[in-house]
């Protein structure tokens, strides 16, 4: 089997668990719509707080990665040969 089988493999085995923790969404949006408005906006507002960093901090590795990937094997001997990586 190649590695990129057992890959497919093990995604396949982590994501097949997830289709059970669906159940619990439609109760919780279900007390949500019940609830009063200051718990609705408590809710939203703790939704907010739980999303940003992580959008921040993939957005952040996202353009740390983009903006230095290597450029090829003339681009990697270069900076081997210089001793500067030019990360910060």
């Amino acid at each position: 089997m190649t590695l990129m089988g057992k890959l497919v493999g093990v995604l396949v085995l982590l994501l097949a668990g997830t289709t059970g923790f669906a159940q619990g969404c439609s109760m919780c949006k279900t007390s949500a719509e019940a609830a009063a408005k200051q718990q609705q906006k408590a809710l939203n507002h703790g939704i907010l707080m739980l999303a940003i960093p992580s959008v921040l901090i993939f957005g952040g590795l996202s353009v740390f990665a983009v903006r230095y990937r290597a450029k090829g094997p003339e681009a990697r001997s270069e900076t081997e040969k210089s001793g500067r990586t030019d990360l910060l």
